[in-house]
């Protein structure tokens, strides 16, 4: 069964390549949501030197930061190739999906067994979460954070676990989704919480 597994997210890795390098374009761009073409209109812009503009002549900070951090590599390396920056995203963005997928079978592993990890990556297969990671926006990266985050709580309560790195983390997911500050802010209470409850005892 724990074999199963490596093959289930090897079979996800295989269908991520081909997505991102063996489907026609257009296929790709009528399967991607329309706000990914700013974030990568934005990174070649800066990838170019322009600065952070979508048009070339107007500044803008309207998008997650992280992403398109993740994204101005990505567009210089293309030269400012349209097609092949949306493929290499793409790849990227698989990559994330992947991370994500081998930290979920490793935590559900852990906790629940091999069947419960297994049919967590088998339902992953339907639509509505696979394109989560594969729409071109920052939501496979903040995904990938968030189990991460999953996973050192499971380790660890909060304010049991090593806070510089789990803040960092934290400070990650922030910046991957700016409204992620909420659970930053859920973070600190329960670790607040836990540490009061540790001074009472």
């Amino acid at each position: 069964m724990v074999l199963a597994l490596g093959v289930l997210v090897a079979a996800y890795a295989a269908w991520y390549a081909v997505l991102a390098l063996g489907f026609p374009l257009g296929r790709i761009v009528n399967g991607v949501l329309d706000d990914s073409f700013y974030y990568l209109q934005v990174a070649r812009h800066v990838a170019m030197g322009h600065g952070s503009t979508f048009d070339g002549v107007e500044p803008t900070n309207g998008y997650h930061p992280l992403w398109m951090l993740l994204l101005v590599p990505v567009c210089a390396l293309t030269r400012g190739d349209a097609a092949w920056g949306v493929r290499l995203a793409l790849v990227l963005s698989g990559l994330l999906g992947v991370a994500t997928l081998w930290r979920i079978r490793s935590l559900l592993l852990r906790a629940a067994g091999p069947a419960c990890a297994a049919a967590a990556l088998l339902l992953f297969a339907w639509p509505r979460f696979f394109w989560q990671t594969a729409d071109l926006m920052e939501s496979s990266l903040l995904l990938f954070l968030q189990v991460v985050l999953l996973a050192r709580w499971a380790a660890s309560p909060p304010g049991e676990d090593r806070p510089l790195a789990t803040g960092v983390w934290l400070g990650l997911a922030c910046l991957a989704r700016l409204d992620s500050v909420f659970l930053l802010a859920a973070w600190a209470l329960v670790a607040a919480r836990g540490a009061g409850a540790g001074s009472r005892a």
